[in-house]
């Protein structure tokens, strides 16, 4: 296989390496989360779906819930295993004829082993977050890491195994292990309580052989080798507030983007005065860059089920964002956004700008558990494309334990 070299390390601020807390007491803890979800999504296919033989996307409500569970079993020194297992995550279905028989699996499960109290090393299936989510926000990966710890830095060398080569679908690739690898590190500084910095940077190596598929003949050999990275900062200062992000991939293919040399990045400062609070979003995307699906507000970015596109999708992107939030009571708030983004289309739909103006309402029904409530109305502008407007809403219940 190819050798592979790091082409870096990185910088994280506050949540930026969100790691599991060491347990110091030996035994079996459990733990875990839940939702159940009510949806309604009108014109999510622009009306141009139905044209090109594909599903009508237009007029959907549906209802859909699930849970998780962690469970974490901590040896006497302090080593611990995690597993998180996930069940019944569908659309509520009366019939079972229907009915998902492979609907619980693991979407984590590795090993910690303190070597000494600076430095633990895991192994296995796990969560990555760097940065501020524009980027890399709550990525599953396999592999391995190492997690250095003082009083104000942090650092997170690792290795994932991004896809096996024994188990592709390419013969060439079995018997050669012809391996997708990703080195990097990760660094987090925090001078002070209030600040964080940081940057990331990896190199990806993809040995993948072409592959033979009848009637179409030989497809090339992927090329996804590059380097990827990004720099954030995330703090706050008296009623202010500060945090950006800029990313860069080199190849297309990696992590979304669709062209070389991709990059893209935000700002978003911040004022709070008693109980409300503004903030004003300024980003680009840049050569087939796209934001992490979780960057976002309602409908562009932001939560999967009222989520209609992403930012950089289709093109180059240039946005402003303004949102305000309300807290009503100690257990009632409320977000309102307004999104206006101005986009040079890559794809023959010929996207030219987006609006978007949405709503989220959060109530704390009691310790644990609460209700959010999100709402959104988006306008998109074609050349070439029905640009109807799209309309998304979810009652979300959510419990945590």
């Amino acid at each position: 296989m190819k050798k592979v070299l790091v082409a870096g390390a990185a910088l994280m601020l506050a949540g930026g390496i969100a790691l599991p807390a060491m347990a110091s007491e030996p035994g079996v803890s459990i733990f875990g989360d839940s939702r159940a979800r009510i949806i309604y999504t009108d014109a999510y296919d622009y009306n141009g779906y139905a044209n090109e033989g594909r599903p009508d996307l237009s007029s959907r409500f549906n209802m859909d819930s699930r849970l998780r569970f962690n469970v974490k079993g901590t040896a006497a020194g302090g080593a611990f295993v995690h597993a998180r297992i996930r069940a019944i995550d569908n659309q509520f279905n009366g019939d079972t004829r229907f009915s998902d028989a492979n609907n619980l699996w693991a979407d984590v499960a590795y090993l910690s082993i303190p070597f000494t109290d600076d430095f633990t090393f895991q192994a296995g299936k796990y969560r990555a977050f760097y940065g501020t989510g524009f980027f890399f926000d709550d990525i599953g990966v396999s592999g391995l890491r190492g997690i250095y710890t003082s009083d104000t830095f942090q650092f997170m060398p690792f290795l994932d195994m991004v896809a096996e080569g024994q188990q592709s679908i390419n013969p060439t690739d079995r018997v050669e292990d012809n391996d997708v690898l990703r080195f990097g590190g990760v660094v987090a500084i925090q001078p002070n309580p209030d600040w964080e910095f940081g940057f990331m940077a990896a190199y990806q190596t993809d040995d993948r052989a072409a592959l033979a598929v009848e009637d179409v003949g030989v497809l090339p050999a992927p090329d996804r080798d590059g380097f990827i990275g990004m720099v954030y900062t995330k703090g706050t200062s008296g009623n202010m507030a500060l945090q950006g992000e800029f990313a860069y991939v080199e190849t297309a293919g990696m992590m979304d983007a669709t062209a070389d040399d991709a990059f893209g990045g935000y700002i978003r400062p911040s004022f709070t005065m008693d109980a409300l609070t503004l903030s004003f979003d300024l980003g680009f995307t840049q050569d087939g860059y796209v934001a992490d699906a979780a960057y976002g507000f309602v409908m562009i970015g932001g939560e999967w089920a009222t989520q209609a596109m992403r930012f950089g999708q289709e093109g180059d992107w240039i946005w402003g964002a303004f949102s305000s939030k309300y807290q009503i009571s100690e257990d009632l708030f409320v977000v309102g956004n307004l999104v206006y983004a101005d986009i040079d289309s890559t794809t023959a739909r010929g996207l030219s700008d987006a609006w978007e103006v949405s709503g989220l309402l959060q109530y704390n029904i009691s310790p644990g558990a609460n209700l959010q409530y999100r709402i959104g109305y988006l306008n998109p502008s074609y050349d070439n494309w029905n640009d109807d407007s799209v309309f998304g809403t979810v009652a979300r219940f959510n419990i945590s334990f």
